[in-house]
């Protein structure tokens, strides 16, 4: 049973692509073809166990956000990326294909309000509509989360 659920929001400007090219390419460590780079650490808590989800938008300028994909995290370990600290990874999730449209669900300005929409980096989602509202959408795309 997995523990907290996390989400993590994909930046193209950061990234250097947008959330439909990078996909679940963004670790290559061990342990899984699904990842996310951060710079926060979860402080006492060990995430091993927990659910990560990534959002974000393409490189289109007026992009709207997407759910990507979800992992269970297996291991953190050093990112490579110059940009961030820690790399998420796991081997046990789903890719959405196509990615869901998010930000017009009527759950996402709560997401918004908990991420202080997007600037909080990796945030712990605590409200049942917006982890209901992942998990729909995931399932809508074939990638359900269990």
């Amino acid at each position: 049973m997995a523990g907290k659920h996390w989400v993590q929001y994909h930046i193209p400007d950061r990234m250097g692509c947008g959330i439909d090219e990078c996909g679940t390419d963004e670790n290559e460590g061990e342990g899984g073809g699904f990842g996310l780079v951060t710079s926060k650490d979860c402080g006492v808590h060990d995430p091993r166990g927990d659910v990560a989800w990534v959002v974000g938008k393409t490189q289109d300028e007026n992009s709207p956000v997407y759910l990507g994909w979800w992992f269970v995290v297996e291991a953190v370990e050093p990112s490579d990326h110059p940009e961030f600290l820690y790399q998420f990874i796991g081997s046990i999730g789903g890719s959405c294909n196509p990615m869901p449209m998010i930000s017009d669900e009527p759950w996402f300005h709560q997401l918004l309000g908990i991420t202080g929409n997007f600037r909080y980096g990796l945030t712990e989602i605590k409200l049942r509509a917006v982890l209901n509202g992942l998990r729909a959408a995931a399932a809508g795309a074939g990638s359900p989360q269990q």
